[in-house]
């Protein structure tokens, strides 16, 4: 994004050879014998209006067990803080048809997780013909009797259909993983950003997702220090993420980004205040975490290994579908692998498993 922001002023860096746009990424292999030509190459398209999805069909991800299929592009929303739209242009899919041959190829090579990623995955297919959407790729992906689990990288709430929620809780391979951008629990603070939706709203919307999926890891995106939050508005915000059933948070300043509206408020709180503001609220974000842990104690997950546990020979760690950490006993030959453990304690920020079956798929 910085090279779509600021193409000339990255290739001035030292050593920086060539800059390359969102859109020219994918085919940069094709671009290589430009840069033994000359230097400074800079090919960076406008993406305003563009409606061209650069696919990235990727079948390979060295040192992931998980696959990721990047299926949405842009944004069409225009919150004051944010910088996409500009520099990631507007929302484009990925036609399904071309989707499903991305995923038959990673399924083939055995991954046994496929992530289906977007800037914007709510709105998938909402700018193709038709009716491809998110909801018909998911019942599409029910219909299949691939061995792979599937999890949705981060969803718009205000996008985020019932229906979709409701076709994916009777969907067995689904991971059960919800990460969902908040931002504040402020109601006057959600319509500074130009957030369509009020904070009754989002947390009505994380107890439905949990009745559907009592087990469901559910994660928040909380911005702290918006130019208009005073502490009342950051109280408002801690009170919402107390009340609510979360497994974990994602906390971060806000950070001025060029052009954007936001950019030119002056700030209400200042930096120290900012940071002390993030600090409390990764402390409360680790307590629910560690709470969420320990519920999950006495049940039996399949965990996809992941490697061996660094430091810890003879041990293994992995996820669960529904994104706990995970170390158990094994063998290096599990990587990749399924195996039913049960969940015996909480080990730092993971779960400690007890091995039930090794039966490999």
């Amino acid at each position: 994004c910085y090279a779509q922001r600021a193409p000339r002023e990255l290739a001035a860096f030292p050593g920086v050879r060539a800059v390359f746009g969102n859109l020219e990424k994918a085919s940069w292999p094709e671009l290589l014998p430009v840069l033994l030509e000359r230097e400074n190459v800079v090919r960076v398209s406008e993406l305003t209006r563009s409606t061209h999805f650069a696919p990235l069909p990727l079948q390979h991800f060295p040192g992931h067990t998980r696959a990721f299929v990047k299926i949405q592009d842009g944004c069409n929303h225009g919150c004051t803080y944010c910088i996409v739209p500009s520099v990631r242009g507007p929302e484009r899919s990925l036609p399904i048809p071309e989707v499903w041959q991305q995923l038959e190829v990673l399924v083939a090579s055995g991954f046994k997780e496929i992530v289906l990623t977007g800037i914007n995955l709510s709105r998938f297919g909402c700018d193709l013909p038709g009716e491809e959407n998110l909801l018909t790729l998911v019942r599409r992906l029910k219909q299949t009797s691939w061995p792979a689990r599937f999890r949705l990288s981060s969803v718009e709430p205000q996008d985020l259909s019932w229906e979709v929620i409701q076709e994916l809780g009777d969907w067995p391979r689904f991971c059960p993983h919800f990460h969902i951008p908040l931002q504040s629990g402020s109601a006057d603070v959600l319509a500074a950003m130009h957030r369509t939706y009020q904070p009754d709203w989002f947390a009505a919307l994380v107890l439905q997702i949990q009745t559907i999926f009592p087990q469901a890891a559910i994660g928040l995106d909380v911005m702290v220090g918006f130019p208009t939050e005073t502490a009342a508005d950051f109280q408002a915000t801690r009170t919402l993420l107390e009340s609510l059933p979360l497994a974990y948070c994602h906390v971060f300043p806000y950070s001025p980004r060029p052009s954007t509206p936001a950019a030119a408020w002056p700030s209400l709180a200042d930096s120290r205040e900012v940071q002390a503001r993030a600090q409390e609220l990764r402390a409360l974000s680790l307590q629910k975490k560690l709470a969420f842990y320990r519920r999950q104690l006495g049940r039996v997950a399949e965990v996809l290994v992941e490697g061996g546990l660094a430091g810890k020979p003879g041990w293994l760690t992995g996820l669960t579908a529904n994104y706990l950490r995970v170390h158990l006993p094994g063998p290096a030959a599990w990587a990749n692998q399924m195996i039913s453990v049960r969940l015996q304690k909480v080990e730092g920020q993971a779960l400690v498993g007890e091995v039930i079956t090794a039966g490999l798929a």
